[in-house]
């Protein structure tokens, strides 16, 4: 089996658009508006409203992937807010997160950034 000690990447990036995500990324989840009409993120005015969008990878389990919102440190009630494993697929208005979201870097100053 090739892998990284042979100098190969660890993932095999297909498209422009195409990334990985890693435990701890976050990643931002554009409203209904953003996706239909495709306007432009600015990342650099960041509004209160589109913080509430940024979810946090926390784990991975064969072709799904786990988050938690970005303002959770941990739950108050053990396996009952999110769900039995304290983390979710989908976001809360019910959209599966890891079909439309967008990773981002947060600057060690608090900037916004796509990756």
């Amino acid at each position: 089996m090739k892998g990284q000690k042979q100098g190969l990447s660890a993932v095999d990036l297909k498209g422009i658009n195409d990334f990985y995500l890693c435990p701890n990324d976050l990643v931002y989840i554009p409203s209904e508006d953003e996706i239909e009409n495709k306007i432009k993120i600015d990342f650099n005015n960041f509004k209160k409203e589109q913080t509430n969008r940024v979810y946090k990878v926390v784990s991975f389990s064969g072709t799904q992937i786990f988050f938690v919102k970005q303002e959770i440190a941990t739950s108050i009630v053990n396996k009952a807010e999110f769900s039995t494993l304290n983390k979710m697929e989908r976001s809360i208005n019910g959209s599966m997160i890891k079909e439309n979201c967008i990773k981002i870097n947060v600057g060690r100053l608090g900037n916004i950034s796509k990756e």
